[in-house]
């Protein structure tokens, strides 16, 4: 369980905080959060992944700070991941074992078994890869390291991509960050101008989150 209590964040160059007093709570399965119009989505992101933390307030995972070391077994799989461009996919593959001093041996057979699963080229270069296939090798590398939480933002574009991918990871919570309200899975948590507004079942999200979209066009 992963509880946002009383988070607050301001960037120094605004007035107004991003978040004060956002508190919402993410259970350990799968989650949406909503995020509208100035809702903070990028902000939220940042916090998940330690780049910035909190002013005030505390975000736990079960208890312990989510904050308090730099590798917090959060996984971060944007809409357009990063990779290595002019390396091979074994390679990218293989990249977070690298880091953690895995014998080169294990992780290339590692990095052969998961390019394999996905249908990817060993030895082509990423450049060449198509955006579709890029996600997949995401993924791929993703499977190299054992996660407790996952968070997509905007990595998927329609609902049925998501158990699929949800399969990978049977033991993790998975976080879908997104400003689509079609994509609205589990609990679902609707921030809108930096406040929590709903927390609940997604389809009661979903209307809520389409009320606020028509009050803005109104």
């Amino acid at each position: 369980m992963i509880i946002f209590d009383k988070v607050k964040y301001k960037y120094h160059y605004d007035e107004y905080a991003i978040f004060d007093k956002l508190s919402f709570t993410l259970t350990a399965d799968v989650n949406t959060i909503l995020c509208g119009e100035q809702g903070g989505k990028t902000t939220l992101a940042k916090l998940f992944c330690n780049e910035i933390l909190p002013q005030s307030g505390k975000i736990t995972l079960d208890g312990i700070s989510l904050n308090a070391t730099n590798d917090n077994g959060v996984l971060y799989l944007p809409q357009n991941p990063v990779f290595f461009e002019n390396k091979s996919v074994a390679e990218n593959i293989a990249y977070p074992l690298k880091v953690r001093k895995v014998a080169k041996a294990v992780r290339n057979q590692k990095a052969t078994e998961l390019a394999k699963r996905f249908d990817l080229p060993c030895e082509t270069k990423v450049k060449k890869l198509t955006a579709t296939q890029k996600r997949q090798l995401a993924l791929a590398r993703a499977l190299t390291v054992e996660r407790k939480i996952i968070l997509f933002d905007d990595f998927f574009d329609e609902v049925c991509q998501m158990q699929k991918v949800f399969d990978y990871f049977p033991t993790a919570t998975k976080i879908v960050l997104t400003s689509k309200i079609s994509l609205a899975v589990g609990n679902t948590t609707v921030i809108d101008c930096g406040e929590c507004i709903f927390q609940g079942e997604s389809d009661r999200a979903k209307e809520v989150a389409q009320g606020i979209v028509s009050m803005i066009k109104e």
